[in-house]
């Protein structure tokens, strides 16, 4: 590949990692994948005059990865978390640089910052070898962020819907073969999520709460994402047979939010699982 190949594919790497669309995540992803391949057949290439400094993370040698950032970009692109840089973080302090950089990542880079923190997480109870043990405290610290941001003008609409849909993306992935005590906690996670989307307030009484829903229409866009994974959760829930006090948990946790064709469904769910 020629000098100006590698010019070409990092000017667009450039221009796709500051836009926020699907289209632009694709290239991105693409372009990633060739400079890798490219480097491993010339390691000498120097790419640092090519592209942005939040970009060179992507094709770092492991023992050069700086951040948290870095440490979640550099193992998207290697499949490989730099172990050396987690020894030096502490994921209580991971909050505030997280906010800074999560609407930017992928939708398989918000998995590579989970297994980061759940890293972390199972560090601090001194059991670094059995993450299982920490996978909620990595998903409760994400779910603060992603409330944090989708409930400030910091970020654009399209920018809360894709954030938004990419950590639902991930409580899915996550969910998938919990036990009821766990699914019960996503829930409750999802349900914390929703309802500071549509602005941190419940329905005053069952009469508004049957008058319609009081939320923007941007905000219940912003929801969409949620919504489907509290129907998988659900979906998951009932299939393991709850007992009446689980189910009546989740049926108090939905009075907290407005009412929408969603809730409706979920409603539903629960009203024909009863009937059998």
């Amino acid at each position: 590949m020629s000098r100006q190949s590698v010019v070409t594919i990092s000017y667009i790497l450039n221009l796709s990692y500051f836009k926020i669309n699907q289209t632009s995540n694709d290239i991105r992803q693409e372009s990633i994948s060739l400079i890798s391949k490219l480097l491993q057949h010339v390691p000498e290439l120097e790419l640092k005059p090519h592209l942005h400094p939040d970009i060179l993370s992507y094709f770092l040698a492991l023992e050069d990865v700086v951040t948290l950032r870095d440490v979640v970009q550099n193992g998207f692109a290697k499949d490989e978390l730099s172990l050396t840089m987690l020894a030096e973080m502490c994921v209580e302090e991971t909050v505030a640089e997280i906010l800074t950089f999560l609407p930017n990542l992928l939708n398989q880079e918000v998995i590579v910052l989970n297994q980061v923190l759940v890293k972390l997480a199972a560090r601090k109870k001194a059991d670094y070898e059995k993450p299982k043990l920490a996978d909620l405290e990595s998903v409760e610290l994400l779910a603060i962020c992603v409330q944090t941001l989708v409930s400030t003008s910091c970020i654009n609409q399209v920018e809360k819907e894709r954030l938004c849909l990419s950590f639902c993306g991930l409580l899915v992935k996550e969910m998938k073969d919990k036990e009821t005590s766990a699914l019960l906690n996503f829930i409750r996670i999802i349900v914390q999520t929703i309802w500071v989307i549509q602005g941190g307030s419940s329905p005053k009484s069952s009469t508004d709460a049957a008058i319609g829903s009081s939320i923007s229409d941007e905000a219940a866009a912003v929801c969409c994402a949620a919504w489907s994974s509290f129907q998988a959760a659900v979906a998951q829930l009932l299939s393991q047979s709850p007992s009446e006090d689980d189910i009546r948990t989740v049926l108090l946790s939905l009075r907290l939010l407005h009412p929408s064709h969603q809730k409706d469904l979920v409603m539903t769910m629960f009203t024909n699982h009863l009937q059998l």
